[in-house]
């Protein structure tokens, strides 16, 4: 790509492209975690789905506003009688692209048709190694596509494409929720020749087809960096109207540093470090910048029940009621999040009351009573237990620790505590590992993929996606009972599966925490539907948009020199003298770039160069854009 300044806008040459912009609208963002993978069959978290989801068309989307499930590749769907089968008819004008960042082009490779669909579909009921949402969620309900028919390839799944523009599924049983799942990554079509050709290397960026709103530019996993165009060939019809034409994604270790950018006007949205929290949104500097965004996400700690002493119900029962949440929320997390005793939280269809007195929760003396009747009274003999957390979350571990120490006697040299960044605590705990391998304790959270109780008990569902290792109970029968039954039953059935979780004869596999907020700063430029978007599935970035005017106007840097420097017509001592910056002036730099020589060079707003070792400078000039 070539850049030119003019007036301090930056003007993008896409080349050879199907469909021009004239000017790149780029979004920055930082992110504390890379997504693990970039394949749909594999994501099972909220890090792979973000890009997901603008990546790739499903057959629906979650409406960024409303939350309804709306039309996407499939125009209309209908169900038979029986509800067992689902039929789709989708688009025929969606295409198959792929981008190649030296020249800025966007290709159509050909249209996305109903065989990509029947593609993922029998591509995701042909191994049980797949991602949660493949094995434990919607490979049961499509019929053929359980654990007994994985070793035909697919293809017995009960699935069909009669011809490029309609689907068809059937399911093992009527799921009231399966309109849901049709939103969800793991049905999203694919492009099997291209899976075919380079195999698990399919989603490298040099590789990679996509059929979303944006398409992969560039993605850099050691220096935790990803950047997404916006797909030009779109429908624009579907399109969310929003403005932007690029999104980077940069490495930050934690909200601090997040909030640092942002003030030097890198990023355009970040998260608030809990402990600057009440002064920056007392601070009229921040005025109309910060949001609290309530999200439909639980923060709990798992409990594995296949490993001593967590093996002993009693013990996990004594752990999740001698932990207390409020003081936890007050004191570790300065007052951010809803304490909560069960999983589900409000807001989702079906969930109990956030106090339902049927819920354990924090109590003391029941606590000593469950630990009196484990193996080990008073905590004597003990065995070491390890706990595995958030990697800026390490503090969750040691407020157990003192609860435990403080409630029920236990020696905190019992426990070790690693924090661990969150792909490397995801594959700790691992249901694949052996027993010997995995913690006793983690820190996890879940967050809904759609508004209905069944998406958070599915979690807690025995199976081998499992990552507490439940055994299967009577509770499960009531799981399973509860995804078919009448709408008018559910909330009973819900309400029973919570108290076999977290009342007072519980299996207890987790201590549930808190129910979630997001806490953040977003600039005045950057706008779109911050409260609704992203509360189910993720965050659709078509929707959004950037006031590149204000932006320009609000990010000020300006240089300035205590001796008189010479001024270059490019970047680098090489190019000719163009004058002078005498002390005392002042001048607006509207550029930066990384000059030959090792030193960062300015572009002035007159259009000649300074270099940074010997200019003074003042503002935000860190988030002027690079000129290559």
């Amino acid at each position: 790509m070539k850049y030119w300044i003019l007036l301090g806008v930056l003007w993008l040459s896409l080349g050879m492209t199907a469909a021009q912009e004239n000017t790149d609208v780029v979004l920055h963002l930082g992110r504390t975690n890379y997504p693990s993978t970039l394949d749909p069959l594999f994501a099972q978290t909220s890090v792979e789905a973000e890009y997901l989801t603008n990546l790739f068309i499903g057959l629906t989307k979650v409406d960024p506003i409303t939350s309804e499930i709306i039309p996407s590749l499939a125009t209309t769907w209908q169900v038979s009688d029986d509800g067992l089968t689902w039929t789709f008819t989708l688009r025929n004008d969606v295409p198959w692209v792929k981008y190649d960042p030296a020249s800025g082009t966007t290709t159509e490779i050909r249209k996305v048709i109903a065989g990509d669909v029947l593609a993922a579909i029998q591509r995701m009921c042909s191994s049980r190694n797949n991602g949660y949402y493949a094995v434990g969620l919607l490979g049961e309900r499509i019929a053929g596509c359980a654990a007994g028919q994985a070793a035909n390839g697919g293809t017995l799944v009960q699935a069909s494409a009669p011809d490029d523009t309609t689907l068809i599924i059937t399911l093992t049983a009527p799921y009231g929720d399966f309109l849901n799942l049709t939103s969800l990554w793991t049905l999203y079509p694919i492009p099997q020749e291209v899976i075919n050709q380079f195999g698990s290397d399919w989603t490298l960026p040099t590789n990679i087809v996509t059929s979303g709103t944006f398409a992969l530019a560039e993605a850099v996993p050691e220096e935790g960096r990803l950047t997404l165009v916006k797909n030009t060939l779109y429908p624009q019809d579907i399109h969310g109207g929003g403005n932007i034409t690029r999104i980077e994604f940069t490495a930050i270790q934690d909200d601090s540093q997040g909030f640092h950018q942002y003030n030097d006007g890198i990023l355009d949205r970040t998260g608030i470090p809990t402990v600057q929290l009440e002064t920056i949104f007392a601070d009229e500097a921040y005025a109309d910048q910060g949001l609290v965004l309530p999200e439909l996400a639980v923060f709990y700690i798992g409990m594995m029940t296949d490993k001593p002493p967590l093996d002993d119900v009693h013990v996990r029962r004594a752990f999740a009621a001698a932990f207390n949440r409020l003081a936890f929320i007050e004191n570790a997390r300065s007052g951010r999040g809803i304490g909560i005793t069960h999983f589900t939280p409000p807001g989702v269809a079906h969930a109990p009351a956030i106090d339902t007195p049927d819920s354990v929760g924090y109590n003391a003396d029941y606590a000593r009573e469950q630990m009196a009747l484990s193996a080990y009274p008073n905590c004597e003999g003990l065995p070491a237990i390890d706990i595995v957390t958030y990697d800026n979350a390490g503090g969750w571990g040691n407020y157990l620790v003192d609860n435990l120490a403080l409630e029920l006697g236990c020696n905190p040299i019992n426990f070790t505590i690693r924090a661990l960044d969150f792909n490397s605590l995801r594959a700790a705990i691992s249901p694949d590992l052996p027993v010997d391998q995995r913690p006793h304790m983690f820190t996890l959270s879940w967050q809904a993929d759609y508004a209905d109780a069944g998406n958070f008990t599915q979690v807690l569902a025995c199976g081998e996606e499992n990552r507490f290792m439940r055994e299967c109970t009577a509770t499960d029968d009531l799981i399973n009972a509860a995804l078919l039954a009448p709408e008018a039953d559910r909330d009973a059935l819900y309400a029973q599966i919570e108290t076999a979780f977290f009342g007072v004869e519980g299996e207890f596999p987790l201590i549930p925490l808190f129910q979630s907020s997001l806490y953040v700063l977003v600039k005045p430029w950057f706008t779109g539907p911050f409260e609704t978007d992203g509360q189910l599935g993720s965050v659709h970035y078509d929707y959004y948009s950037i006031d590149t005017t204000m932006r320009a106007a609000m990010l000020v840097c300006n240089i300035s020199s205590d001796i008189s420097v010479n001024l270059r017509s490019g970047p680098g001592v090489n190019f000719d003298r163009a004058g002078t910056l005498e002390p005392g002036n002042i001048v607006a730099a509207v550029g930066q770039t990384n000059g030959t020589d090792g030193f960062t060079w300015w572009l002035l707003q007159t259009g000649v160069w300074i270099r940074d070792d010997v200019a003074i400078t003042d503002g935000q000039c860190n988030a002027l854009p690079m000129i290559p």
